[in-house]
């Protein structure tokens, strides 16, 4: 890590920092292990590692990247069931070693009956989202799966037990049936959770609009009423409180100059679907020239290399106004320099009257880069022959290489003597000049 000083600050200071490998030992890791039928064979079988990260996405491991397998007692008996176990040792990112200690999750069987493989499984169907975990369980809590093996009827609990991932939120989810008693392995199945209906969810009470605000809301259009709905209105879907640009977006349809509009609720991600909160809106008079322009969220915009285009947003006291109330125009911008932008008034949603300013033009800046950002290479050891040595110096901004006279000037100190014969060391001293700014410099060594 390198630390650049700003400001008031000059020079430049590394640190170095650690990144520890995760101990497989952690409650994070699902280590399964699949059960195998004797074959009268040393046997391997499939291993599935399974790391839960901080931020809940499950990352599969890869054998032989990841970790490493070791197989125990994998041959079984031919007169009976049997088990064997494995040792999983982690490699890179990864360290430690499991399995050593007859942890349960290590174990596999071999056995002599029938697999999970073979099982005929029916009542498996998709489902619609309704906030909870999608499970095939009757109000009493019974399996309403059929699970057979050869003509015979399985019994939970018995022959066998059912687990499921990824079955609260949209998408794909697993069912798995685990062959336990005189069966094993694990078969998989697969549903599809569909998003639930705004609309449906809404007439049937499942979905209810919080309303905070007191006295109703305004029925015109204005920045104002957009900062109701985001901060003074919240959606619930049965117990749980939906987050906006999450679970729904709020739209705004039909607006024209001379008729009212509506304003809307539209599912996301686990949802889909339109309530309509608001109808029989109308636009307000409007001057562009009342709200601020905010660039870049207000952050400096330094020159990188590459073409950039800012973030132009209108801006009243502490709130953004919308995207959908306006356009605009934004010049791309590489070089530190100067750029233009243009906003203009949606006029299905203003009033734009013709005394009334509805398009705001104006520039924004890309200043240059402090040049104590860059890496200078090092210069190589010198030798003195009598006259001022003048070393030239290679310089990189990221994986982009300066130009001398375009980006920089460079002039010496100390360079008339030997780095021996003189008290002070010699140096190249680097000026940045059009996209670059500010002064840095750089000690060689002469001979």
């Amino acid at each position: 890590m390198v630390l650049t000083g700003k400001g008031s600050y000059t020079g430049k200071r590394n640190e170095t920092f650690v990144i520890e490998p995760i101990d497989l030992h952690t409650s994070s890791f699902n280590i399964h292990v699949e059960d195998v039928k004797y074959n009268g064979k040393a046997q391997k079988p499939k291993v599935t590692v399974m790391f839960t990260a901080p931020s809940n996405k499950e990352i599969k491991l890869v054998k032989g990247k990841d970790y490493q397998v070791e197989y125990y007692d994998h041959t079984g008996s031919p007169t009976q069931d049997t088990e064997g176990y494995v040792k999983i040792t982690g490699l890179g990112n990864y360290c430690g070693t499991i399995g050593d200690a007859g942890e349960e999750t290590c174990k596999f069987r071999m056995i002599h009956n029938r697999l999970a493989s073979e099982f005929q499984i029916s009542g498996i169907h998709n489902c619609v989202y309704n906030g909870e975990e999608q499970t095939f369980r009757n109000a009493d809590g019974d399996c309403t799966l059929s699970v057979t093996c050869k003509g015979k009827t399985l019994v939970e609990g018995t022959d066998f037990k059912v687990s499921y991932l990824d079955h609260v939120n949209v998408g794909k989810a697993t069912v798995l049936i685990q062959g336990i008693g005189d069966y094993a392995g694990t078969a998989k199945k697969y549903f599809r959770i569909k998003p639930a209906d705004f609309l449906a969810a809404y007439q049937s009470g499942d979905l209810y609009i919080d309303y905070y605000e007191d006295g109703g809301l305004p029925n015109y259009i204005t920045n104002q009423l957009w900062y109701l709905l985001e901060e003074n209105v919240s959606l619930r879907y049965r117990y749980s409180y939906l987050e906006p640009g999450r679970d729904y977006r709020i739209v705004m349809k039909n607006f024209n100059k001379t008729g009212p509009g509506k304003i809307c609720f539209v599912g996301k991600g686990n949802f889909k679907g339109t309530v309509v909160i608001l109808e029989n809106l109308y636009a307000e008079a409007c001057n562009i020239g009342n709200y601020r322009v905010k660039i870049n969220q207000n952050q400096t915009i330094y020159y990188t290399g590459k073409a950039i285009k800012p973030l132009v947003q209108l801006n009243e006291y502490a709130y953004d106004i919308p995207s959908d109330f306006y356009q605009t125009k934004v010049e791309k911008g590489i070089n530190a320099g100067n750029y233009s932008y243009e906003i203009t008034l949606n006029e299905k949603l203003f009033d734009t009257r013709d005394s009334y300013i509805k398009t705001k033009k104006g520039t924004y800046e890309i200043k240059p880069r402090n040049i104590e950002e860059t890496k200078i290479s090092p210069i190589a050891a010198q030798t003195y022959q009598g006259v001022a040595v003048t070393p030239k110096v290679s310089i990189k901004f990221g994986s982009l290489k300066l130009k001398q006279g375009v980006d920089y000037t460079v002039s010496y100190q100390n360079n008339h003597a030997r780095t021996c014969d003189s008290s002070e060391s010699a140096y190249v001293v680097i000026k940045g000049i059009g996209n670059f700014s500010g002064e840095t410099r750089t000690s060689f060594v002469i001979k």
